[in-house]
């Protein structure tokens, strides 16, 4: 590689770090609450993704996993093509990715250890067909995931979009990235109450994960304000591509 191609390719990731920087900084501004809910949970568990940049076809961003390895921490990707910096409800979108995999794998190590807790109950109705509320003693009823796409979206719509949208895990993050970015002056998302229940539900499943943590995890530094700097995890060794 000549000095120039190597001074570009340097100029280049440095560019795309300030991107990424700023495109978690305004996912964090836009609602700081349920970014550093989610940050903070995944931080927990060392599990806080890579970020990087590169061509993704349509997708404006990715989450990836070496499913085969639970202490993988992933990477997400996002699309050059869309715009210099990540919209926020793509940032929050692909970070509910990232929780909704450590959520699988919270359940499964408390359920390895014989421990049945709300928890539990509430991530089985959750990602299933649910028996019974979220809470016991709650008047308002928990809705699993399917079984909000299936009653709270038309046929049509469901039909139309069952490869991709209409996913579970599609469905959730949408959810999420859409209605924690949601403004008073901003269209509401279709189908109208699919998202903000499954938003809903999603937070509730968060908070009972933290009360409920995995017993003798190694727990790591919390940042003030959930706020991640993406130039202390780069600092702190882990590998970060933004080339």
């Amino acid at each position: 590689m000549s000095d120039k191609e190597d001074a570009l390719k340097r100029a280049e990731a440095i560019r795309d770090y300030a991107i990424l920087e700023t495109g978690m900084s305004r996912a964090h501004e836009v609602n700081p609450e349920v970014y550093s809910e989610i940050v903070n949970y995944l931080g927990k568990y060392g599990k806080i993704p890579e970020f990087a940049r590169d061509y993704l076809g349509d997708a404006s961003g990715e989450f990836n996993y070496n499913v085969w390895d639970s202490k993988d921490r992933g990477e997400i990707l996002f699309n050059k093509r869309y715009g210099a910096i990540p919209h926020p409800s793509t940032v929050l979108h692909e970070l509910t990715h990232a929780a909704d995999r450590q959520l699988g794998l919270h359940y499964a190590a408390l359920r390895k250890q014989g421990i049945q807790n709300q928890f539990t109950d509430a991530y089985e109705q959750f990602r299933t067909v649910p028996r019974r509320s979220l809470f016991d003693n709650s008047e308002q009823k928990g809705m699993g995931i399917e079984e909000a796409i299936k009653k709270l979206s038309p046929k049509s719509w469901r039909e139309t979009n069952k490869e991709y949208r209409a996913t579970p895990d599609e469905a959730l993050a949408f959810g999420v990235g859409n209605s924690a970015t949601q403004t008073p002056d901003s269209y509401p998302s279709y189908p109208l109450h699919l998202d903000p229940t499954l938003y809903t539900n999603f937070r509730i499943l968060l908070d009972l994960a933290n009360r409920f943590p995995i017993p003798q995890e190694k727990e790591t530094k919390k940042r003030g304000g959930g706020k991640i700097s993406l130039s202390e995890e780069y600092n702190k060794g882990g590998k970060v591509s933004l080339i």
